[in-house]
């Protein structure tokens, strides 16, 4: 759900750019590839290192992937990075609300 959390800021600041016609097709194209090499490809690089069949369904892969392979700490930063972001696509609207 979180994945997708911030697209609507494009539309947002379509407004504040100098020339709209061409930098928010950029934007909008560059939505997808991003969304592929954060995630898609990411998941390939981790399932490459550790068997795809070893990973349980109980949490989030990568944090599985870490514990499995005996890094802890990083699957507590992973944790802590994705509890940190889902507040911040609704308080970028609003402030862009209030600045208007």
């Amino acid at each position: 759900m979180f994945a997708f959390g911030g697209i609507e800021i494009i539309g947002i600041t379509a407004s504040e750019a100098k020339d709209p016609a061409k930098v928010l097709p950029k934007a909008i194209n560059a939505v997808p590839v991003r969304i592929l090499l954060f995630y898609v490809l990411t998941l390939l690089v981790l399932m490459s290192i550790y068997p795809w069949n070893s990973i349980g369904q109980n949490g989030s892969p990568f944090v599985e992937i870490f514990s499995h392979m005996g890094i802890s700490s990083a699957a507590n930063v992973l944790n802590v990075v994705v509890i940190h972001p889902p507040p911040s696509p609704p308080s970028t609207a609003t402030s862009s609300a209030l600045a208007a």
